[in-house]
């Protein structure tokens, strides 16, 4: 306890004697009223990041303020400021509200869905890789790197698929099959090899190219730092939802580094991935199975014009960088910002 409490004062006081000017010439004024999932403000402080926008965090918005302090030293381009009103290039609200000398408002919206249209002036927050890989290891920054790394495995997947990747919202309200129900189905096939120890997961990466389905134990723990590595090392990688809804870190990342996604929600990005252009989909259990016969037969032309596909999908439509200067180039004083919020009312709420 007190070693927490330690942590949000040290945070606190770098979030308000932080000198950032320097490094981030413009600013941007956060001002949130609506209580959202801790990880809400960190998709925003990342998106601006990556145009060298400071964000100013005002000590009023305190619904948020302990999730903010939580992550701040992660977060160099934050500021708190004691001021509910502070003189910033830019301001970003959830609620009506005017300040003078802003060149231009954003409003945020909490209604992203597979069901959400745009029109002018909106836009769609892009789903993001692991906060820690633009954070903590900067691989973001690293990417064409990833992008040219030796493949070692035709397809494969790792990570975690316990009962709660099963939750009723995505099999009941949602009707897609949960990771779950596609890992326990796919873990009692025939169609894949397990790997139970780090070490054979080691040799493989260190050997001749394995044309086959590997399925990484959920007790194999892959480290952050080294997951797009190891991601970049695969041609295929098999993407099922998340917890509480379908988008999933991994399947922003295996785009990222021209790994091609297999997944069962292609629909949830926007715009829309498109199956055998720059990803591969199903909805049931057998369309799986025969794509990963497809797969593992597939010619090495096909492979490569898919990849070329998935990272262009990346660049212009999830690359942080290039969302955040489209927004602030839009030709307008105010544009509609939509994301994803991680609640199970907000979503029963955006899907209708």
């Amino acid at each position: 306890m007190i070693r927490k409490i330690v942590h949000y004062l040290r945070n606190f006081f770098w979030g308000v004697f932080r000198d950032t000017k320097h490094q981030y010439p413009n600013s941007i004024l956060l001002d949130m009223k609506i209580r959202t999932f801790f990880k809400t403000p960190r998709y925003l402080f990342i998106l601006f990041d990556a145009i060298k926008t400071q964000v100013i965090y005002p000590i009023t918005c305190r619904k948020q303020f302990i999730s903010v302090l939580r992550y701040l030293e992660w977060h160099k381009n934050v500021k708190l400021s004691f001021l509910p009103f502070f003189k910033t290039t830019y301001l970003l609200t959830d609620y009506p509200r005017k300040q003078k000398y802003i060149n231009k408002t954003i409003y945020l919206h909490y209604d992203y869905s597979h069901k959400l249209r745009l029109s002018e002036g909106h836009f769609a927050l892009p789903f993001i890789m692991h906060p820690q890989i633009y954070c903590q290891y900067q691989d973001h920054l690293r990417l064409p790197i990833f992008r040219n790394n030796q493949r070692k495995i035709r397809l494969a997947f790792a990570g975690n698929w316990d009962t709660g990747y099963n939750h009723p919202f995505i099999v009941e309200e949602l009707g897609i099959l949960s990771r779950h129900q596609i890992l326990d189905f796919i873990g009692k096939s025939s169609q894949c090899q397990i790997i139970s120890h780090k070490s054979d997961l080691e040799d493989i990466l260190n050997g001749p190219y394995q044309e086959q389905f590997l399925v990484v134990d959920r007790q194999v723990r892959i480290d952050q730092s080294k997951w797009l590595a190891f991601l970049s090392s695969v041609d295929f990688f098999l993407c099922p939802p998340g917890v509480l809804f379908p988008l999933a870190h991994n399947s922003v990342e295996a785009l990222a580094v021209g790994t091609i996604p297999i997944l069962n929600y292609p629909d949830w990005f926007l715009p829309n991935l498109e199956s055998g252009v720059d990803c591969l989909s199903f909805q049931t259990l057998d369309e799986l199975t025969q794509i990963i016969k497809k797969v593992l037969g597939m010619q090495e032309s096909e492979i490569i014009k898919l990849r070329a596909n998935s990272i262009d999908y990346y660049k212009i439509f999830l690359d942080q960088a290039n969302f955040a200067q489209k927004i602030i180039q839009y030709p307008s004083n105010e544009v509609h910002l939509h994301m994803l919020e991680e609640q199970e009312g907000f979503l029963r709420k955006a899907i209708g």
